[in-house]
């Protein structure tokens, strides 16, 4: 877990280097420290380039402090950065930021501020952001319960490939909740989370397969490969996992993911 923890961490880290406006050769290096796990070498780029201004370096350096790589972890130094990053219109700084808020790290969770920067996230597009905008609607935290727009965020998310917002998806369609319950949808949508390496999704497809016909299943396949060559997706198995019981099966499919793995998510491209 830890490790999953740390590559998870890591690849964000670095698509967000990648996908910076500024020196290019300063972020080479910030890149080459942090695959080295030299975060003092990534620190002190980062402080400059944060010092002079840089959205993107406040973000990264708001990252380091977020998850204590080469400092000590400190959320409110994190917060502070993101929001000198997110003023400046960065979208992945607004999400994280608004991660923080609701997480009840900085103190009183503080859902509206929250909602208010998603909102802004979202507009830019980040996929992040649409996702866990989603989470509070489907909720109702900082805005009034609405299971149709909820679902309706879900999908936009689950368009550009977001593992979590395809979970939440499927399981709309399960439930029925917001959307016309559809087997074969939520076999389509479980599947593209669960290729994604989503545990939570993983079991949750097993769960639906062993409950759907074969002719559903092909059904969902079908319309996951059609889905899968517009975005230029690979279609991946699912890993076959036993369900230890009805119970345990039941209990595995029916919490929606929450979004406090999304800090990890990159800006959408």
């Amino acid at each position: 877990m830890i490790a999953n923890k740390r590559v998870r961490w890591l690849s964000a880290l670095l698509f967000s280097i990648s996908s910076a406006t500024v020196s290019a050769a300063s972020l080479k290096e910030v890149a080459e420290a942090v695959k080295a796990q030299d975060y003092k070498t990534a620190l002190e780029q980062l402080d400059v380039l944060a010092k002079q201004g840089h959205p993107e370096a406040e973000f990264l350096l708001g990252m380091m402090y977020q998850y204590g790589r080469g400092v000590d972890q400190s959320f409110k130094t994190a917060a502070d950065l993101f929001r000198r990053s997110a003023d400046k219109g960065n979208n992945a700084a607004q999400t994280n930021l608004a991660l923080i808020l609701m997480s009840g790290q900085l103190g009183k969770k503080d859902y509206k501020e929250a909602v208010r920067l998603l909102e802004m996230a979202a507009e830019s597009g980040n996929a992040g952001a649409i996702y866990n905008l989603g989470l509070r609607y489907s909720k109702g935290e900082g805005v009034q319960k609405d299971p149709a727009k909820a679902v309706e965020l879900f999908r936009q998310a689950s368009e550009l490939n977001n593992a979590f917002a395809q979970y939440n998806l499927a399981y709309s369609y399960v439930t029925g909740e917001g959307v016309a319950a559809d087997n074969v949808e939520a076999l389509k949508w479980a599947h593209a989370s669960a290729q994604q390496s989503f545990g939570q999704a993983i079991v949750f497809y097993n769960f639906l397969a062993s409950k759907s016909t074969p002719e559903e299943i092909k059904k969902g396949d079908e319309l996951l490969a059609v889905w899968a060559k517009e975005k230029g997706v690979e279609v991946k198995p699912v890993p076959v996992v036993e369900l230890q019981d009805k119970a345990g099966a039941d209990g595995a499919a029916a919490a929606p993911a929450e979004g406090a793995a999304a800090p990890a998510e990159a800006p959408a491209k």
